[in-house]
């Protein structure tokens, strides 16, 4: 503060400051002018024409029992402010974003976290003894962003301490993505930011616009809880695409840096139903359902998993059974009791591959028929007639192999 003059007249005082300068951060200055009316023998008003950062502070009214009546005017929209013995309430009902002063903007670190516009309802309420601590609600229509994202926003919750927020209920509705968060706990010290949360749900209309890397065209539904900042127990995950069916169930347990993602431990149960006709070669008919459990990190994990099929045609010939137990630890695969049945005979396949990153990918597998014309009629053309029993392994694609 540069040159404070204060003059009087009778209870009337007048404030006058030329030069006020606040925080570097906040980057304001300005001279700052009003004046303080006594209007009753223990109430006052402050009136004021000045403009600071933006921000004008009209009129103002408060008395010595904590009470206080005014608002404060910006050119994002009003906020009006209320105080009395249960504390300091302060409340908007238009605040637009987009006219937001550059002042408040340089208080967020990452400005891509800012929306470009959008029009915002809400409020804090704090106790007087606890003005650091308020609980606070915000909910917004639209918040959009330059790179074209929009969501609708509500918002409930308070400031338990320095870094600590409680957040009793956050919903995020965008284009085609709806995702909520209740009871949870935010510590922005935790490498997770959460510390816990009663209930996470998640409802993606269409995977494939939020997360274009994965290649996905669907809809995906999540419903988890994260009893502390490093465990997500999962009750119902689902992905859905029209045809193919992907549900899971489970835990993981997430490393201590987020950047060691692949060392996520994971114990859960998947299972997948895929109809062959629009998944696979046009000669399949029918579906696979596939039920798995897996163990381990995301970078060494075991799968065991049991297949079958559901009315199932291959080539026309009717498949009237089919089950296998699969063992996967990437890039190891194992298959064990592996049984095809139909009306031509029973195919049985065993065997192990090595699926490296290399065209010379190594394995062997063993194929066993009680009556050859089951893996002639499965085969097709792929295959030459032959006459006896069927057995024999091989190896994979450039390595030896041998049958008899």
């Amino acid at each position: 503060l540069k040159t404070v003059r204060l003059s009087r007249a009778g209870a009337d005082v007048q404030l006058d400051v030329a030069d006020v300068q606040l925080p570097e951060r906040f980057a304001i200055r300005g001279p700052l002018a009003g004046q303080v009316a006594q209007i009753a023998p223990d109430r006052w008003r402050w009136t004021s024409e000045s403009v600071l950062g933006g921000v004008r502070v009209p009129e103002l009214e408060f008395d010595r029992s904590g009470e206080v009546d005014g608002a404060i005017e910006l050119d994002a929209g009003r906020i009006d402010v209320r105080g009395d013995d249960g504390g300091l309430r302060m409340s908007t009902r238009d605040f637009d974003v987009a006219r937001l002063p550059g002042w408040a903007r340089l208080q967020v670190d990452d400005p891509d976290l800012l929306p470009e516009r959008g029009i915002i309802a809400g409020g804090v309420h704090a106790r007087w003894s606890t003005l650091a601590r308020p609980q606070f609600f915000l909910a917004a229509d639209v918040l959009a962003w330059p790179d074209g994202r929009a969501v609708a926003v509500n918002l409930g919750g308070r400031v338990d301490a320095d870094a600590l927020v409680a957040i009793d209920h956050l919903e995020v509705r965008g284009d085609g993505v709806q995702a909520s968060l209740q009871s949870a706990v935010v510590d922005t010290r935790l490498p997770y930011l959460l510390r816990r949360a009663r209930q996470i749900e998640i409802d993606v209309a269409q995977i494939e616009e939020l997360v274009p890397a994965l290649g996905l065209r669907g809809a995906l539904r999540v419903r988890a809880a994260a009893p502390d900042g490093r465990t997500v127990q999962v009750s119902e995950a689902v992905f859905e695409d029209g045809t193919l069916t992907l549900s899971a169930t489970g835990t993981a347990d997430l490393p201590e840096r987020p950047a060691d993602w692949r060392r996520t431990t994971v114990d859960g149960t998947l299972r997948c139903w895929i109809p062959f006709a629009s998944r696979l070669a046009t000669d399949l008919q029918g579906a696979i359902d596939t039920r798995a459990s897996v163990k381990g990190t995301l970078e060494d994990a075991t799968l065991e998993a049991n297949v079958r099929t559901a009315d199932a045609r291959v080539r026309g010939i009717a498949v009237n059974g089919a089950s296998a137990q699969a063992r996967i630890r990437w890039p190891h695969i194992s298959v064990y009791e592996g049984v095809v049945r139909t009306g031509a005979g029973t195919l049985r396949v065993s065997g192990s591959a090595y699926m490296a990153h290399d065209p010379d990918f190594g394995g062997s597998f063993a194929l066993d028929a009680s009556d050859p014309a089951a893996l002639v009629a499965l085969a097709g053309d792929d295959l030459p007639a032959v006459e006896g029993a069927v057995g024999g392994s091989g190896g994979g694609c450039g390595r030896e192999g041998r049958g008899r």
